[in-house]
């Protein structure tokens, strides 16, 4: 696997530094004027206590072009820690900051961890002192979220509801798994259907695009009460979600080749950015299943397209005497 990365970071090291910047730059310009104008139509009170209108601000055309942007943004950490910067350290914090704006947890979280484990399968210098970050930032926004949230809706902040969220964040994915079963949930939702929902989110954006319509419908699974302080949830981790029917051979195949799947995509890996953002979509995988979000194959996608792109860009401009 080593010789596999190392053969592959290449392409995203010899990335022209400033067109990087820029392109970032302009997809993080593009999503702050549309969260000032989300900010202006309904007032900031009412977008974050409404938990940003439910992640409206990653929705529509300009989500798109957020997600370029996104899908670059290990690159600027990498920067950061190789030119000593203050630029890249910029427009990364600034992209965090506007995933925080979504209210949707994951998007930061999920972005922070990519871009570590970039630095570190890059061998970037001083990356393994960001290791920490690892721990302390998705726990900080966590908290910060439903701060936000709580104080925009003139709520009280109760520190032992935040801690106890947090808990049941933490596991819920393997909680709500000993709760449903066939009671709760649908017989057409068998594990060969959430093996197929793992892949559908990219055919279903491009059937969209096209016609308007959902190539195929992905599960929708229920709300189920946790424990006895109330909470509530609905996530189940990768691995425990084709159990949910009690098939247990199929389930046994199903996630055989999801690992296998899973194995080949990081060891025969060309991007060391796509393969820094399947390792945390997989890092995350004991709390949810992020493959069936949409987001999370789009960001797949283009941090495999991007670098090509933008290295035949380079070339073409240097050819040009651009």
């Amino acid at each position: 696997m080593q010789a596999s990365i190392n053969s592959a970071v290449g392409m995203t090291e010899m990335l022209p530094r400033r067109l990087v910047l820029s392109v970032v730059g302009v997809c993080l310009c593009f999503g702050l004027v549309r969260l000032l104008g989300l900010l202006g139509s309904v007032g900031a009170s009412h977008y974050f206590a409404s938990d940003g209108l439910d992640g409206i601000l990653l929705t529509g055309p300009v989500a798109h072009i957020v997600l370029v942007g996104y899908a670059l943004c290990p690159l600027l950490l990498r920067d950061a820690l190789m030119s000593h910067s203050k630029i890249p350290w910029l427009l990364w914090a600034g992209y965090i900051l506007l995933m925080f704006c979504t209210m949707v947890k994951y998007h930061p979280i999920f972005l922070i961890i990519a871009s570590v484990i970039y630095c570190l399968i890059t061998d970037t210098p001083g990356a393994r002192r960001l290791v920490p970050m690892l721990a302390i930032l998705p726990i900080v926004i966590f908290m910060s979220v439903y701060i936000v949230n709580f104080m925009s809706s003139n709520s009280v902040i109760r520190s032992e509801y935040l801690v106890t969220h947090l808990m049941n964040y933490l596991f819920g994915g393997t909680l709500y798994s000993s709760i449903v079963g066939m009671t709760f949930l649908p017989t057409s939702v068998t594990p060969v259907v959430m093996l197929v929902a793992q892949f559908a989110p990219l055919p279903n954006l491009v059937w969209n695009s096209l016609t308007g319509a959902t190539l195929f419908e992905i599960p929708q699974i229920p709300f189920l009460v946790l424990g006895p302080n109330g909470e509530t949830g609905n996530v189940c981790n990768l691995i425990t979600v084709f159990f949910l029917q009690g098939n247990w051979l199929v389930s046994f195949i199903c996630v055989a080749f999801i690992g296998f799947i899973a194995s080949v995509a990081m060891y025969r890996i060309q991007n060391s950015l796509t393969g820094a953002f399947l390792a945390a979509a997989l890092l995350l995988a004991f709390f949810g299943d992020y493959f069936t979000l949409t987001p999370v194959w789009e960001v797949l996608l283009l941090s495999s397209v991007l670098p090509l792109f933008l290295s035949v860009l380079s070339v073409r401009r240097k050819d040009a005497g651009v």
